[in-house]
């Protein structure tokens, strides 16, 4: 490794260290930091040999820290940027690259938000695909969960855009398997189950079969239940099940539902800053 690359792989390293105290509260100002770490590592990315498998590493986190920029600032320009090097670091990677599924997830993130940004549908199309790619070479059941979860936002997504029944149904069927691919005491499966939920209630919205707004609410209660008394998850699933129960009140006239709705609507607003 040449001198130019050794020290500037070192500074990028203590100013990414510097981001990581800012964020713990320390006196020190986090987005000065932020464009020092993005300076530093556009560095390295430069000096580094093309085959040096630092500059990877280094055009991930570059990636990375440029979408979270973005969404700091809300300049487009990073997050181009994010997909740009992004995308380098899945070409330049190897096939057997032990870290691929991250590359590949970290483009997918770019990627989708790029498509929430601008609602190009082309961006979601990539996403999909690179989520995909990356749930093939998910190195564990977690991390092919996560991605199966990413995987089911997206076709969700794009049945919002489409209207396909096919994607719905896949992203119902991805999303069962995030779940079942979850523990139960795991706290990642409230989410996981909360997308499986807005999946099949996009699919209520299809066909207007009352069981599926029934397997909803039950879903939406467990967990709620489940989640932290005050946490902004807990209002969030309050907020969710008392709007499937207003559903249902249209649905069958039951005054139960819609007086249970309203004081779930209230309590997520009480505990929401």
């Amino acid at each position: 490794m040449s001198a130019s690359l050794s020290i500037s792989l070192r500074r990028a390293k203590a100013n990414k260290k510097l981001i990581s105290m800012s964020q713990q509260g320390e006196n020190v100002s986090f987005m000065d930091k932020l464009d020092s770490f993005i300076d530093m590592a556009r560095e390295v990315v430069e000096i580094a040999p093309p085959d040096d498998p630092d500059r990877i590493i280094w055009l991930h986190e570059l990636g990375n820290t440029l979408r979270r920029r973005f969404t700091d600032t809300g300049v487009l320009a990073d997050l181009e940027d994010s997909i740009k090097v992004g995308q380098e670091a899945v070409d330049t990677a190897p096939n057997d690259y032990i870290h691929r599924g991250a590359l590949l997830g970290s483009l997918g993130a770019h990627l989708a938000i790029r498509f929430a940004k601008t609602g190009s549908l082309p961006d979601l199309e990539r996403a999909m695909q690179v989520t995909r790619q990356a749930i093939d070479v998910a190195v564990d059941s977690d991390d092919r969960a996560a991605r199966l979860t990413h995987l089911a936002n997206h076709l969700g997504e794009r049945y919002k855009r489409t209207g396909s029944s096919i994607d719905l149904e896949e992203g119902i069927e991805v999303a069962q398997s995030a779940v079942e691919l979850t523990p139960l005491d795991s706290l990642k499966r409230l989410g996981r189950l909360n997308t499986l939920a807005n999946q099949l209630h996009a699919r209520y919205g299809r066909t207007g079969i009352l069981e599926e707004l029934n397997k909803v609410i039950d879903i939406c209660r467990s967990i709620t239940k489940a989640a932290a008394e005050g946490s902004t998850n807990h209002a969030v699933f309050k907020s969710n099940l008392a709007g499937h129960l207003g559903d249902r009140c249209l649905r069958t006239g039951d005054s139960n539902d819609l007086n249970e709705a309203i004081q779930l609507a209230q309590e997520a607003l009480a505990t929401l800053p």
